[in-house]
């Protein structure tokens, strides 16, 4: 008889740990999978955790938009951002 892996197993066998360890929600905020698909030569950087809501949005409205600090003050005033 050939054992057969459910969802609730297949994280328990050995052979797909060794194949597809998690990534841990410390690092990402729930756990992950890793991409199935391997290159040779070639090491995939591990998935960063995605922003936050808002988190860059000073930054690209300085760097992308060219604004400056009074004109982002202003849209924030104005309850644009």
């Amino acid at each position: 008889m050939v054992a057969v892996n459910t969802p609730q197993t297949l994280a328990d066998d050995p052979q797909y740990q060794d194949r597809f360890p998690w990534i841990p929600a410390e690092r990402l905020g729930a756990d992950q999978q890793p991409s199935p698909i391997k290159y040779l030569d070639v090491d995939v950087p591990l998935p960063t955790k995605a922003p936050t809501v808002g988190q860059h949005t000073d930054e690209v409205l300085r760097e992308v938009l060219g604004l400056d600090p009074a004109q982002i003050a202003q849209l924030r005033e104005q309850k644009a951002i």
